[in-house]
């Protein structure tokens, strides 16, 4: 029983002496310790912060230090050990108060700047993504009506859209090169801008290039159903069968719905006719 009290006693002494550094060091900085209540309510804990904070560094300082230099707990207060580990607590005490006002602000900034980031890339896909839909329409209405009076303007139109989108897109990959959205809308920018070009060599280079960012996608994430897909298209498109039924069968075995979408897909229109029989396999393989 002498023994534990010893302990205990011991424990709440190099407790007390980090909760006096942590004081000490708190009085030093402006830092509040907010206390989220069940209810909602935050609660600014103040000095309680800092007394809890030291009180923790100063146990765990004095305990690493009695570990690395082999000096076991029992034997702290023999002879004149005990100022030393009073001392050595409460700067542990202090310094843990400095080290996390330091560590906080530093990972407050971190996070601030990454959160900033991802939110201003989503706004810059969102946009980007509003552009692209435009340009699909007018693409749309320039293909079904090729005798329109205004079409060269209706197509520069187009262009310029494309070009918008691909900028706000590019912007977000500058923020979030890891962003796979962003990626897939810049490919599908890329797609449509080879739907308007009148030179075959042209549109099979901008399809060869929606591959490849689509690609990077899929190697950073396979099981990205929408990536594949539309790789599957492009690949279609380029006259690629065998490629495009692997990477359709893959984004159909994640995501059962894409089978019902390619049956009506007018990018599968090469496969539909000249892999009849392969691509029915595909699609209705359930």
């Amino acid at each position: 029983m002498n023994q534990s009290r010893r302990m205990a006693a011991i424990v709440l002494a190099i407790a007390l002496a980090g909760a006096f550094g942590g004081l000490l060091a708190g009085m030093s900085t402006e830092r509040c310790y907010p206390l989220q209540l069940p209810g909602g309510e935050t609660v600014e804990m103040g000095c309680a912060g800092d007394l809890c904070c030291g009180m923790g560094a100063g146990l765990a300082g004095v305990f690493v230090f009695g570990w690395l230099f082999g000096v076991e707990v029992k034997h702290f207060f023999e002879g004149s050990k005990w100022l030393r580990m009073l001392g050595l607590s409460i700067v542990f005490g202090f310094m843990g108060i400095s080290l996390l006002e330091t560590l906080s602000s530093s990972t407050m900034r971190r996070l601030k700047d990454a959160l900033g980031d991802e939110m201003a890339a989503t706004n810059y896909v969102n946009e980007g993504k509003e552009r692209l839909k435009e340009a699909f329409q007018l693409i749309e209405e320039l293909q079904h009506e090729a005798a329109e009076p205004n079409r060269e303007e209706r197509l520069e139109r187009a262009r310029v859209m494309l070009d918008r989108s691909k900028l706000s897109l590019d912007r977000a990959l500058s923020l979030r090169p890891d962003n796979e959205e962003a990626a897939i809308q810049k490919a599908k920018v890329v797609a449509a801008e080879g739907r308007i070009v009148q030179d075959p060599r042209r549109k099979t280079e901008k399809l060869q290039e929606a591959e490849v960012l689509l690609s990077g996608v899929i190697t950073k994430n396979p099981k990205n159903a929408r990536a594949l897909y539309n790789r599957a298209c492009y690949r279609s498109l380029a006259r690629q069968p065998q490629a495009a039924l692997e990477d359709l069968d893959k984004a159909i075995q994640l995501q059962k719905t894409y089978a019902d979408h390619a049956k009506a897909d007018g990018d599968f229109q090469n496969l539909r006719t000249q892999q009849e029989r392969k691509f029915l396999a595909v699609v209705e393989r359930r």
